[in-house]
């Protein structure tokens, strides 16, 4: 593409995304303005992206195409004069099925009986069709939506909170969401690369101009973490790096169509991806969630969780899946709640006991990672552990290749929501404790996406050399659990309970990092912590101090190779 090879962020004429109309459709239909949607009637162009954004329609399963004055055989060169395609949606998080209808040329969209006498039905738009009353709105962003007949909609209470606005319009929208999820890793590093100090030099990018030109509230680049402009001499310093990862995502685009939905994707984007004069110090390198253990002695509620951890400033956040289960109906909500807090969920830790011997018991625990992963798609995340529970005694050995296969059966469940089970490591587990076992299973299941979740409190319990960690790719290794292990006590005698802050214990960190430069990996590093003296302080002074002791210790370790 010209576009990627200019390194200019594009986007497609579907900038009604990005308005106000759109986000009032969408609070419109939360609100039960009209009921539980039941059927849609459309025409022309960019006008479903109001309904797929409210309803989170997915992918139909049915679609049946009808036409108007068309044989094949004698107008294979044209389009039909009419015709009308309908797309039947299955049952989906609480609501109920539902069909939308596609009206093209002669066959247009059938009059609401509710519509006044003097007004007409839309040519380019909608009609949303509910169980207690109708909207009808125009092209590009619901634009004049409106309940039909206009008496019904002066009677509407609008909510108070509508989807929050992007600050600069479609292209800081474009630049927060190009991959999607919640608050993504890219977005992260591009507000990243956008706030370092570094000169600005306006000749060498077609985004780059005088900080005296860019309207304020409008530049192309802003503050993804806060949904707030930044100022034109930030701007100026930091369009430079921001413009080269754009570059850089624009080929992963190319190459894979950038992120998928799968964490195979998160992987290139946890590549290092700006190179200027200075390489950036480790502790800006890396993206920095929390897991929700660490805190965990506190039994917040997960909406609590995941404020804390913003607030706290880190990247991410790593939840259980015991905390999402008694909110599952509300986790879409929160996924954007994230989003605009600048949090991404990165990754989610469940027990699933897919592993195990007994057939039956393995069957209930696919189906609970099933479960699990569709918990994780819904709060925005890509990953989920995939550990060796249920199978971690002496009594329980599996032989390695039934692992492989077993593995291999939960990855390809999780493709169909676009979750990537990472096989990980136990360092007490009569399976799965060392990484040259985890590097076999990796190999021989065969998929791809195949991904490792390893620890340093389970590599040193498990006695695996830090070397060992060389032989994963970027590729395979995108989430990595930080914490140390304390002075004194014997390899074999080391509980969960003993991890301390990172840089307070003795384990060879800065080797674990050394081996990710070495092949080039980055992955999040994620603080998981079980220390019961920890939870005595206050939950947010235990995210804080958290924080802090994780940039330190990353913070001298080598730079990416080049």
């Amino acid at each position: 593409m010209p576009a990627a090879r200019a390194g200019v962020v594009t986007q497609m004429g579907n900038q009604g995304h990005s308005s106000e109309s759109i986000r009032v459709f969408v609070e419109m239909i939360r609100a039960g303005a009209i009921g539980r949607v039941t059927e849609v009637h459309c025409a022309c162009d960019a006008v479903v992206d109001p309904v797929f954004w409210a309803l989170n329609l997915g992918l139909p399963t049915a679609i049946q195409a009808e036409v108007q004055d068309y044989d094949p055989r004698e107008h294979a060169e044209v389009y039909p004069p009419g015709s009308r395609i309908v797309f039947e949606f299955p049952a989906k998080e609480g609501r109920g099925p539902m069909t939308l209808v596609w009206h093209d040329g002669r066959i247009r969209i059938p009059r609401p009986p509710e519509l006044e006498p003097d007004r007409k039905v839309v040519g380019t738009g909608a009609v949303v069709i509910g169980t207690e009353g109708k909207i009808m709105y125009g092209s590009h962003g619901a634009g004049g939506c409106r309940i039909i007949p206009e008496s019904k909609m002066r009677e509407f209470q609008p909510p108070r909170k509508k989807p929050a606005p992007h600050p600069g319009g479609p292209l800081c929208q474009l630049a927060q969401r190009r991959t999607r999820g919640t608050a993504c890793l890219f977005a992260v590093r591009l507000r990243r690369a956008a706030e370092r100090d570094r000169p600005a030099r306006h000749d060498r990018h077609p985004l780059r101009r005088p900080a005296s030109r860019i309207r304020p509230g409008g530049d192309p680049i802003h503050q993804l973490r806060r949904g707030q402009c930044l100022s034109q001499p930030t701007l100026a310093r930091g369009l430079g790096p921001a413009a080269r990862l754009t570059r850089i995502a624009h080929r992963t685009m190319k190459r894979r169509s950038f992120l998928q939905g799968t964490g195979a994707g998160l992987a290139d984007v946890a590549v290092p991806a700006v190179r200027s004069a200075a390489t950036p110090a480790a502790s800006e390198r890396f993206l920095f969630p929390l897991n929700a253990a660490t805190i965990r002695g506190h039994k917040l509620p997960l909406a609590d969780q995941l404020r804390l951890a913003a607030a706290a400033g880190y990247d991410a956040y790593e939840p259980w899946i015991s905390d999402m289960e008694p909110v599952a109906s509300s986790l879409t909500e929160l996924a954007r709640e994230c989003a605009d807090r600048g949090l991404a969920v990165v990754s989610v830790i469940g027990f699933a006991k897919w592993i195990v011997n007994d057939p039956a018991e393995r069957a209930r625990g696919v189906e609970q990672m099933k479960r699990d992963m569709d918990l994780a798609a819904r709060l925005g995340a890509r990953m989920i552990a995939a550990p060796p529970s249920g199978a971690s005694k002496d009594a329980d050995r599996i032989p390695f290749d039934a692992i492989a296969e077993r593995y291999a059966a939960v990855v390809e469940a999780g493709r169909s929501v676009g979750v990537v089970p990472q096989l990980e490591i136990w360092g007490a587990s009569a399976n799965l404790s060392r990484l040259d076992e985890a590097a076999y299973v990796l190999a021989r299941c065969g998929c791809p996406e195949a991904a490792l979740l390893a620890d340093v409190y389970h590599i040193v319990r498990g006695g695996s050399p830090p070397a060992a960690l060389r032989i994963f790719g970027r590729s395979a290794l995108r989430c990595f659990h930080i914490n140390d292990v304390p002075a004194g006590v014997a390899r074999e005698s080391l509980r969960d309970a003993d991890r301390v802050w990172p840089g307070d214990g003795v384990a060879p960190i800065g080797d674990l990092l050394a081996a990710f430069a070495a092949n080039r990996a980055q992955p999040v590093l994620s603080l998981e912590l079980f220390n019961a003296e920890y939870w005595k302080l206050p939950a947010a002074e235990i995210a804080r101090i958290g924080l802090e002791k994780t940039r330190a210790v990353t913070a001298a370790s080598p730079t990416t190779a080049g």
